[in-house]
């Protein structure tokens, strides 16, 4: 399964290869309990023969690095589910810690991603009208994620994933992608958000264009063209960090730019109706998150009801992309992954999340690779450490985040959506459909892709990919009844 771009790529020193560090092996392994521990938390096995001196100095240095790309994104990320930003930061401190103990993969970097929080947007905003009620269901989306995937585990069910074919996952994430970047074009353009869609304002309230911040709208664009020209600056030795940490260095230098050019002294709300004012970030409450397990009223316990289809999905979708991600690196580097373990080690970072108020979480496919070139040994490096950088970040650095440009963020969710849409894959299954040895099996793919991007573009993300998997599955059918012979 191809990268799903939740993730941004950083090309570090060139890495020294020093062999990872495995999971349990045989002759680690022990009858009765011992044996029942190791299987469920492998951690208790190769933590024990951990190299300190040869590996901890590639993990504490790959940990920083990735909690450097994980603050940027997570900010972001907490904006596309529609949530409070400082939520982004809270869901990869537990989260990556919980990996460590019961999952297998040696690079697996746990944390937001884009896909995910684009279901997770989606669910939150049919159930919360405001911010700070789609903050308070979100541990509730997150602890059924987090059961949901775990019981699969615990069933052994990883093979239901196979129901969500290729071209039907195609099809459903293209559709997600272009809406999450269509509804980051009106913020771009500094309109208020009581306008609504960019598709809403050209259909319905064109005259809404007249009030566009024109310095919103400039710093919107060079965000955009410098996210987009960062893989150009790696190939430059000077300006290869410019390109590695491109969205902490976008952040850093927007909050200077809104630091110094909004007008002062104006409030929250004063600055949205100003023409000239860039909406930032504002205050965000600093310190630690208080652990604690989220409240149920009365009335929630309907909301926890409606909430399960989507949460389904959520799972579905964040055991593929993550299972799919970490075999593939299992397999390039000689280790073996557990589906079993995969389950229960996602399904207990999001139960485990949900103490600190996080939104679902999964395993970052592209961070997998920075891992890995960072040089990381373990899973000390790839979670551990960078849960560690993440809450002392989070501890004294927040007053930072103060003037940070939203579209800023918008630009980043933008560009990430941008390398989840798979057009060249509906391309690659209309040349399949024109060999006439697989003409009837790629006019079918070709139709479950179209209809999985169309009816989730119109009918949202559930729908929409419930119907392209029974229409998959009506195509199963009719071919065992009716076999193609040649």
């Amino acid at each position: 399964f191809a990268p799903l771009g939740d993730a941004v790529g950083l090309m570090p020193p060139p890495p020294v290869h020093v062999e990872p560090l495995m999971p349990a092996g045989p002759r680690q392994r022990r009858g009765g309990a011992m044996a029942f521990l190791l299987d469920i938390a492998p951690i208790f096995g190769w933590l024990r023969d951990y190299p300190v001196r040869s590996a901890l100095a590639h993990d504490i240095s790959g940990g920083v690095t990735l909690g450097c790309i994980l603050i940027g994104q997570s900010l972001a990320h907490a904006k596309l589910c529609g949530v409070e930003l400082i939520i982004g930061p809270y869901s990869c401190m537990l989260g990556p810690v919980l990996y460590a103990v019961f999952g297998t993969c040696i690079h697996s970097s746990i944390g937001t991603g884009a896909l995910i929080c684009l279901l997770v947007g989606e669910v939150l905003v049919e159930h919360g009208d405001s911010v700070e009620e789609r903050s308070r269901i979100a541990p509730f989306l997150t602890i059924l994620v987090g059961v949901i995937l775990t019981l699969m585990g615990v069933c052994r069910l990883s093979g239901l994933v196979r129901f969500l074919s290729r071209p039907a996952l195609s099809g459903f994430i293209t559709a997600s992608a272009l809406l999450a970047m269509l509804s980051q074009v009106s913020p771009m353009l500094g309109l208020p958000d009581s306008a609504g869609s960019i598709q809403k304002v050209l259909l319905h309230q064109p005259e809404r264009l007249l009030a566009v911040k024109w310095p919103t709208l400039l710093l919107s664009a060079v965000a955009t063209g410098y996210l987009l020209s960062a893989k150009r600056l790696k190939q430059h030795p000077r300006l290869k960090p410019l390109g590695d940490f491109k969205e902490l260095v976008l952040l850093g230098l927007g909050a200077a730019f809104c630091a110094a050019w909004d007008p002062p002294g104006l409030s929250q709300a004063e600055c949205v109706e100003h023409p000239l004012c860039v909406k930032v970030v504002g205050r965000i409450e600093p310190g630690l998150p208080h652990a604690h397990w989220p409240r149920v009223g009365a009335g929630d316990w309907g909301l926890i009801h409606s909430m399960l289809p989507g949460a389904c999905l959520v799972a579905l979708v964040a055991f593929l992309t993550s299972f799919a991600g970490a075999k593939k690196f299992g397999l390039e580097d000689g280790y073996q992954i557990k589906p079993f373990n995969e389950l229960i080690a996602i399904g207990m970072c999001n139960v485990g999340g949900a103490l600190l108020g996080a939104v679902p979480t999964s395993i970052g496919n592209t961070r997998m690779g920075i891992a890995r070139q960072c040089g990381v040994q373990s899973q000390l490096g790839a979670n551990v450490f960078v849960s560690i950088f993440i809450a002392l970040a989070v501890q004294f650095f927040t007053p930072c985040l103060f003037y940070i440009p939203m579209c800023a963020l918008n630009a980043i969710i933008l560009i990430g959506s941008s390398h989840m849409l798979e057009f060249a894959h509906a391309g690659y299954l209309l040349e399949f459909a024109r060999h006439k040895e697989f003409g009837r099996d790629g006019r079918m793919d070709v139709l479950v892709w179209i209809v999985g991007f169309v009816s989730t573009l119109f009918l949202g993300a559930f729908k929409g990919i419930i119907s392209a998997v029974v229409l998959s599955l009506l195509i199963i059918v009719l071919q065992v009844v009716n076999p193609h012979i040649a």
